[in-house]
Parts: structure tokens; sequence; C-alpha cells
């Protein structure tokens, strides 16, 4: 159970970081000409103006009740999205299993 915990903390841990690996998600989104006062709204309004301790907690805690947050990009829950590309995934990864006969 402990090695399962551990293995759950990695993978959220992992997946936190890389997220932030490709620099300040509202420069991203919003580009290099925005406005400072444009780039501090966005990030208080998706939370990112707060500690990164804080930011992994709250990301932890939305996967633990079902809530895997908002995408960036479209505005819209995650959930849904990766719901609808989940076919697809599933076929490419299967197609790749399979062994060459």
């Amino acid at each position: 159970m402990i090695r399962l915990a551990l293995v759950w903390v990695g993978i959220t841990l992992g997946t936190f970081c890389l997220l932030r690996l490709s620099g300040d998600p509202a420069r991203l989104i919003l580009g290099e000409l925005a406005s400072n006062e444009a780039v501090r709204e966005f990030q208080r309004l998706h939370g990112l103006d707060r500690p990164l301790p804080a930011q992994y907690l709250a990301f932890v805690g939305g996967i633990l009740v079902g809530d895997f947050g908002r995408s960036l990009r479209f505005e819209q829950p995650i959930l849904p999205i990766i719901l609808e590309r989940l076919p697809a995934t599933l076929e490419l990864a299967g197609a790749a299993w399979r062994s060459p006969s």
C-alpha cells in the first residue's frame, strides 16, 4: 500500500512539474504581448499566483474528488476532453502493442 501511495505521489508530482516546464501558463495562453495587468489577472483567476506547494495540493485535491481542472487553452473541464480522445488513444496504443506477425 505504501508503494502504491509513493507511485501515486510520484506520478502526480511529475505531472504537475511537467505542466510547468513549458513556462508561465499565463504568458503562453495570452501571448508575449499581453500586458502585465492581464497576465496578473489571468494568474489570479486560475490560481497561478499562489505558491507552488499550494497549487500542487489543490491539483491533488481536485484529482481525489474527480475534478481534473479546466483546460487553460479550451476554457472547459479537462475530463470531457480526455474522454473524447480516449478511444483514439486506446486504438493507437492497441495497434502499437500488437506484435508483428
